[in-house]
């Protein structure tokens, strides 16, 4: 029986990648080419994000409020 590995074998990892750009990237995400996924491109690659906890939102929430207060005469804010 043929299994899986849960990592990439040593000539897999050695192998070179195509490092995306921005344009490229963004290209690709408004064709709806990634679907739903949560990406992130980070120095040209494409990684998936984990999902916000509630810890994550929670500050979020806070930290967009006290912005908004403090800033909301000179600058926009905009959260997530």
């Amino acid at each position: 029986m043929t299994q899986l590995a849960d990592k990439p074998s040593q000539i897999e990892s050695s192998r070179l990648r195509h490092r995306i750009t921005v344009e490229e990237f963004e290209k690709a995400y408004f064709a709806g080419a990634f679907g739903q996924a949560r990406l992130e491109l980070i120095e040209g690659v494409i990684l998936e994000m984990s999902p916000m906890g509630d810890a994550h939102v929670t500050w979020l929430a806070r930290l967009t409020k006290q912005l908004v207060l403090s800033l909301s005469n000179e600058a926009e804010i905009i959260s997530q």
